[in-house]
């Protein structure tokens, strides 16, 4: 009898797929400060296609998750005066979606890339000495983009991060490229 439940527990043992279930799957990620700057369509923006963009750069995930959830907000702007003109662009994007971050064995930078759902706001001011307009639209589109994490002590980090959005949107019924290309500096906590 104790054979057979013997034979019987290693069969089931073989045949259903084992989970190991860890006491310490803890939590870990990175948040990080961003400035660098946007390049936006300048056939659609001209002169104020090179923003500067301020922002945060977040993902966290349990040690287990193969790729962690990320969180990215990343506001930049433009002004243009000539004479009495006054032009502004604005755009805030918010990146929803995944990141996969590399462990390396035998060096301590860790390179990502990742991509997901752009929600773009933006918004553009046009001023003269009589009179001043204000249009604003929002989109929704596509993030990707990559970069690495290079470790300053062992939860503080510098970065560089690159990036691509889309997201289209109108102004006096003309659609313009909201997204763009993305580069800058991080600098950051990790745990």
């Amino acid at each position: 009898m104790m054979k057979k439940q013997l034979k019987q527990t290693l069969l089931l043992a073989l045949l259903l797929p084992t989970f190991e279930v860890s006491q310490a799957d803890d939590w870990t990620g990175h948040i990080s400060g961003y400035l660098g700057q946007k390049q936006l369509d300048d056939a659609d923006w001209s002169p104020l296609e090179k923003q500067l963009s301020l922002g945060v750069i977040f993902d966290i995930k349990r040690e287990s998750w193969p790729v962690s959830i990320a969180y990215d907000i990343i506001g930049s702007a433009d002004v243009h005066e000539s004479g009495a003109l006054k032009n502004e662009a604005y755009t805030v994007e918010h990146h929803l979606g995944i990141r996969k971050i590399f462990d390396i064995t035998g060096t301590s930078v860790t390179p990502y890339v990742g991509g997901g759902v752009a929600l773009i706001d933006t918004e553009i001011k046009n001023r003269s000495a009589t009179t001043h307009t204000t249009e604003s639209d929002d989109s929704t589109g596509l993030w990707v983009g990559g970069g690495v994490y290079v470790p300053i002590t062992s939860n503080v980090n510098l970065g560089v991060d690159v990036r691509y959005s889309q997201a289209d949107v109108t102004f006096a019924n003309v659609d313009r490229k909201a997204g763009g290309m993305h580069w800058g500096i991080t600098t950051g906590y990790a745990w």
